[in-house]
């Protein structure tokens, strides 16, 4: 009879057990194929922003002409501007001395003040494009040092991508931008920025530090996948083991309890 016994539980328990094992290991694998999507999609995501990082340091170096062209731009609106207020001054003026050599005395008065609110509405607009261009410097300086330090931002946030990457960490893709392969980028921000007045340039150069926590983790992360192909494989193990001792104590319950 416990032979019998034997015969119908033990496989019974035993796919029940295997029913569960397989279920865990196929949740496993379907967390390992997100993992494996995302750092697929993260991986491919660094080229393209260490491209539009690349080009910021680009239009960061541009800015001294993209002001100087703007400094030129206000020189020549002012400079515009007299010629035609020192035109329509002359004018107003000869018009008002023909009017008073004919004896138009109210003609000319009224050519005379509207000569002198030109040339007050004149002066006026000089003086608004004469602070235009005394602002150029700060203008400049202000976006140079938003700029500068915008760039090691832009390049870590790249980076990012590769931190616990563990496609990156197994396979190394041949052409994705390291740390090293970066800083000359900041050292070129640091140095703009440096030079623009914006305070210390150590604060840029934080790129190596980010870079050097995003190596270390890679000993981790292996270990990790490791571990966790390790612990499916055992799985089997487990619920063989499993089975095994529910039949035992199955069996145990239908012993008598009296000999």
């Amino acid at each position: 009879s416990r032979g019998r016994a034997v015969a119908f539980c033990h496989p019974v328990l035993l796919r029940l057990a295997m029913g569960k094992a397989v279920k865990l290991v196929l949740a496993c694998l379907v967390c390992i194929a997100v993992w494996i999507g995302v750092d697929v999609w993260r991986l491919s995501q660094v080229k393209p922003c260490v491209a539009d990082a690349k080009a910021s340091v680009a239009k960061l170096q541009e800015l001294p002409e993209k002001y100087k062209q703007k400094t030129t731009d206000y020189k020549d609106e002012l400079s515009d501007l007299k010629e035609k207020a020192s035109k329509k001054s002359h004018e107003l003026m000869k018009e008002a001395s023909k009017a008073a050599s004919s004896l138009d005395f109210a003609k000319a008065k009224e050519l005379k003040d509207e000569a002198s609110a030109e040339m007050s509405e004149d002066t006026e607009k000089e003086e608004g494009i004469r602070k235009k261009i005394k602002a150029v410097a700060s203008e400049l300086k202000e976006e140079t040092c938003d700029d500068a330090t915008a760039v090691p931002k832009q390049f870590q946030y790249c980076l990012n991508h590769l931190w616990g990457n563990i496609i990156y960490i197994v396979f190394k893709p041949k052409g994705t931008p390291s740390a090293e392969d970066l800083q000359p980028y900041v050292d070129k921000a640091a140095g703009i920025a440096s030079s623009a007045g914006c305070g210390s340039a150590e604060a840029l150069a934080a790129l190596l530090q980010a870079a050097d926590v995003s190596d270390s983790l890679a000993p981790a992360a292996t270990c990790c996948l490791l571990a966790l192909l390790s612990s499916l494989a055992m799985l089997g193990q487990v619920a063989r083991r499993t089975a095994c001792a529910n039949l035992d104590h199955s069996d145990g319950l239908h012993e008598p309890l009296v000999a």
